[in-house]
């Protein structure tokens, strides 16, 4: 663990997704979505704008290079949020990470729970949302180069020239 900054109240984070309208330090504001259950194991690959190329590498992929130090990993299903399947540049991403692994894609129009929940903690600190206005600090984030050359080289490892299509728009 390494403690990055203290954040004061002279900065205002912001977060939220489709099911997360607002939150302060006491409150939240849900959607109240249809609960799908299930009873098996997962491996939760998430991270904050899933929708955000950058933030898909970054926060997301990085995490499957610890994939093996869980337990029986291999027997794991491994669930992502539903747009890395429709983003055709995401989910080849994903392809060159998540190798003959069983995949599932959450849609976001439910809350989902299993029997158990794998997470692999970020590699990097990064905050992703400030206040209009104020000003970002480079502090605010932590890259790990280990990670970012795990990710690099497993991007260069898979990529296949035949597939790249140039056309003008």
């Amino acid at each position: 663990y390494e403690k990055v900054r203290d954040f004061s109240t002279d900065f205002t984070l912001l977060y939220n997704t489709f099911n997360l309208h607002f939150h302060s330090d006491a409150l939240v504001r849900l959607s109240n979505l249809p609960k799908i259950e299930r009873k098996e194991e997962v491996l939760f690959l998430a991270g904050t704008f899933r929708n955000n190329y950058f933030h898909f590498l970054i926060e997301i992929l990085s995490k499957t290079e610890f994939i093996d130090r869980i337990p029986e990993f291999e027997k794991l299903t491994i669930v992502v949020d539903a747009s890395a399947q429709k983003n055709a540049n995401f989910n080849t991403l994903l392809s060159f990470f998540i190798k003959n692994k069983n995949i599932e894609y959450l849609e976001e129009n439910h809350f989902y729970s299993f029997n158990k929940i794998w997470h692999i903690t970020n590699p990097h600190t990064i905050v992703p949302n400030i206040e209009e206005g104020e000003k970002y600090q480079a502090d605010f984030t932590v890259f790990s180069k280990e990670s970012i050359d795990y990710v690099k080289s497993t991007c260069l490892q898979n990529y296949d020239i035949q597939q790249v299509k140039v056309k003008p728009i």
